[in-house]
């Protein structure tokens, strides 16, 4: 399947007003899951530690990073350990992180994006998974007139893809 990267989503018209701050050279990560993170994060405290499923992309508002860089810099060092996607920082509270954040970015490929504070989370989380089906859809479709095409497809299985293809 074709994976979506963090590139694609930064494609997607929600994300006209999004801008890249660091990473750039972690465009090409690979976003399998959107998570969302706005909880305090404290690495002492297993309880309160992001799920990671995979590629995550986190979306967080970094509401507690407000005048605190060590927070920060750990909530970042920890999104590394993770091997998250990208982290993406609503601009409610922040509108920029200290140089050390983006340094670390940088050196381990972590896109950090700023996106508009009236963007809602939902439609960012839908617009995604939206992307995500329809790489997967045409995929699907891909996959059917390879078969169809092929000299081993029987005509009874020929009379079953033609209708899927049409829908």
């Amino acid at each position: 399947m074709k994976d979506i990267t963090v590139l694609d989503v930064l494609h997607l018209p929600i994300m006209a007003n999004a801008e890249l701050k660091a990473g750039q050279n972690g465009l090409s990560n690979i976003v399998s899951y959107v998570n969302v993170l706005d909880n305090y994060y404290d690495e002492t405290d297993s309880e309160s530690t992001p799920v990671n499923y995979g590629q995550n992309l986190y979306l967080t508002s970094m509401a507690y990073g407000v005048d605190n860089e060590k927070y920060i810099n750990m909530v970042i060092r920890h999104f590394i350990d993770m091997k998250v996607s990208a982290l993406f920082i609503i601009d409610e509270y922040l509108d920029e992180l200290p140089e050390s954040a983006y340094e670390l970015a940088n050196t381990h490929k972590l896109p950090i994006i700023f996106i508009d504070s009236s963007t809602p989370y939902a439609l960012i989380i839908s617009s995604i998974m939206e992307l995500k089906l329809s790489y997967h859809e045409s995929e699907l479709h891909e996959n059917l007139i390879h078969e169809l095409v092929s000299s081993q497809c029987k005509e009874e299985r020929k009379l079953e893809i033609i209708p899927l293809l049409n829908k």
